[in-house]
């Protein structure tokens, strides 16, 4: 979904930078790109693992500095998968977490 959908009303905007979508208050920009951006300042990781219904759920990776291996806590458990540093993983199709020993 690159480009703006001619359905979308006006007052929309829309982010072509990463596809993420709709932006529901245009004026104040991404709310995405904002956070990936606060998080690279902190030296923080920008992976993510979409989990929950639909995926609709977003958890970042809690490491910080280089490394091969994201984790991150959900449901007080430790979840960890390999990606690149701003991939995005997905759960299983049952919602089932990549789950590590905690």
């Amino acid at each position: 979904m690159p480009n703006r959908p001619k359905t979308l009303p006006k007052a929309y905007g829309w982010c072509r930078k990463k596809h993420h979508g709709p932006i529901c208050h245009k004026q104040d920009g991404c709310p995405i790109c904002k956070v990936e951006a606060e998080r690279k300042a902190k030296g923080l990781c920008c992976a993510k693992l979409a989990h929950g219904p639909g995926h609709q759920s977003i958890t970042y990776c809690e490491a910080q500095g280089e490394h091969k291996v994201h984790s991150c806590r959900i449901m007080n458990r430790k979840a960890s998968w390999k990606g690149r540093g701003n991939s995005i993983t997905c759960t299983g199709f049952f919602d089932e977490y990549p789950f590590v020993d905690s």
